[in-house]
C-alpha cells in the first residue's frame, strides 16, 4: 500500500441548496444504487441545462456522507463545449488532496490514471464528476472503488454494464410552485442566511426564474432573473452573469419586450465570447435572433448561425427550437413554403407527443398545410 501524508479527508462538494422539491423519485433511484450490491457503482444523472442535475447529485451525496468516510472529490467540466479542467489536471489535484506529495504525482497521463486507481481502491470515496462531455472522462476519473456520480447533458454510453442512468427533466408545476412558495416565506435576511452566500442565492434565483418561465410567468421570471443578475454582477462571476443574461433575454421575449431582450442578449454574447463556451454562445445568438424578428434578415442570420453550431455540437432539442423559430420567422414574412420546410424538420426531430411537435402542427394548420404523413 502506498503511504501518503496524513491529511484530513477532502470535502470538495459544493454546499447543497436549502430546499430540493419534486425529486423524490430520482432520490429513490439513487438510493437503490446503494442497495444493489455492486462494487464501485457509477450513476449518470442526465438532462437539459438548468434542470437541477448538480443540485440533485450534491443533495444526495451530502445525505449519504457515511458512505464516503475517506472524502468527497469534485470536478466540474464543461459539457459539450470542451473541458475547463482536463482529466490529467483533475487527477493530479485529487491525488494531492488525498495526501500524495506533489513530487510523487506522475507527469504522464496514463501513469496518473494507474496511480489513481491504486490509491482510490483502498479508500471509501465519493466522486462527483459534474457536466461530463463523454464516457471516456468517466473511465479516466472513476475511482477503484466507492461511489461515482456523473452529471451530463446526455445519457453517456460506455463499455461497462454497471452504469445506472437517471434522467432528470424540468420540475413539474406543483413542485415548482412549492419551491417558489418556500422562497417567498420569511424575510430577505432569513432567506439569505438559509441559502448561503450571494453566489448561492443568485444561483437559486436563477433556478426559480427558469421554473417561472417554464410555468409561463415571464414577468415573475424577469423579476427573479434580474435579482440573480444583480448578485452575479456584484460578485464578479462573469460566466454566471452571461448565462443569467440569456435566461433574462428569453423571459423578456416571452413577455413581449423584444428590444430590451436584444440588449441583454448582446451583453450575454459579449461576455461569453471571451470563453470557449460555444453551446451557450449559440444559445445567446439564437435567442437574439428571436428578439430581432422585426428585422427578418438579421434575425435569420443569427438563427442560422446558431443552428450550425448546435448541429456541430449534436444538440437536437436546441436545433428543433431554432428550426421552429426559423419557421415562425418565414411564416411571418409571407414565405409559407419555407416555413413548412422548417416545421417539417422539427417534426422529424421530436416525438409526436412533444409540446414542440404540437405547436408546430398548429402552425402548419394555420398555413393550410396538410397533415404530414407518417406522424
Amino acid at each position: 500500500m502506498i503511504a501518503l501524508n496524513q491529511a484530513a479527508p477532502p470535502r470538495q462538494l459544493p454546499e447543497p441548496l436549502a430546499r430540493l422539491c419534486g425529486r423524490e423519485s430520482e432520490l429513490n433511484a439513487l438510493d437503490a444504487v446503494l442497495t444493489d450490491g455492486r462494487s464501485g457503482p457509477v450513476t449518470v444523472i442526465h438532462g437539459p441545462p438548468g434542470a437541477g442535475k448538480t443540485a440533485l447529485a450534491v443533495q444526495w451525496l451530502h445525505q449519504h456522507r457515511e458512505h464516503a468516510p475517506d472524502g468527497h472529490l469534485y470536478a466540474r467540466l464543461a459539457g459539450v463545449t470542451g473541458l475547463a479542467e482536463t482529466p490529467h489536471e483533475i487527477l493530479g489535484r485529487w491525488l494531492r488532496a488525498l495526501g500524495m506529495p506533489p513530487t510523487w504525482v506522475p507527469s504522464g497521463y496514463g501513469d496518473r490514471i494507474e496511480l489513481w486507481r491504486v490509491v482510490s481502491a483502498v479508500r471509501r470515496l465519493a466522486v462527483l464528476i459534474d457536466d461530463a462531455p463523454s464516457a471516456a472522462v468517466i473511465e479516466a476519473l472513476r475511482p477503484g472503488t466507492g461511489l461515482t456520480v456523473v452529471t451530463s447533458r446526455r445519457a453517456l454510453g460506455g463499455r461497462h454494464g454497471d452504469i445506472t442512468r437517471i434522467r432528470i427533466g424540468p420540475l413539474r408545476r406543483r413542485p415548482a410552485a412549492a419551491l417558489l412558495a418556500g422562497e417567498q416565506n420569511g424575510s430577505p435576511a432569513e432567506r439569505r442566511q438559509q441559502i448561503g452566500d450571494d453566489g448561492q442565492l443568485a444561483a437559486t434565483h436563477r433556478v426559480y426564474g427558469q421554473a417561472l418561465l417554464a410555468l409561463h410567468r415571464p414577468a415573475d421570471a424577469t423579476t427573479c432573473l434580474t435579482a440573480a443578475l444583480t448578485a452575479f454582477e456584484r460578485s464578479g462571476r462573469e460566466r454566471d452573469t452571461g448565462l443569467t443574461l440569456i435566461g433574462l433575454g428569453e423571459a423578456l421575449i416571452a413577455g413581449g419586450h423584444e428590444t430590451e431582450a436584444a440588449t441583454r442578449l448582446r451583453q450575454a454574447r459579449q461576455i461569453l465570447s471571451a470563453q470557449p463556451d460555444f453551446y451557450h454562445q449559440a444559445r445567446a445568438q439564437a435567442a437574439l435572433g428571436m428578439a430581432l424578428a422585426h428585422q427578418p434578415r438579421l434575425a435569420q442570420a443569427h438563427l442560422e448561425h446558431a443552428l450550425a453550431v448546435m448541429r456541430r455540437l449534436g444538440c437536437l432539442p436546441e436545433q428543433a427550437t431554432i428550426l421552429q423559430a426559423l419557421g415562425d420567422l418565414a411564416a411571418r414574412n409571407g414565405e409559407p413554403a419555407q416555413a413548412c420546410r422548417h416545421y417539417q424538420q422539427v417534426l422529424d426531430m421530436v416525438p409526436g407527443t412533444h409540446p414542440a411537435s404540437q405547436q408546430v402542427r398548429r402552425s402548419l394548420d394555420a398555413l393550410g398545410d396538410p397533415e404530414p404523413s407518417g406522424r
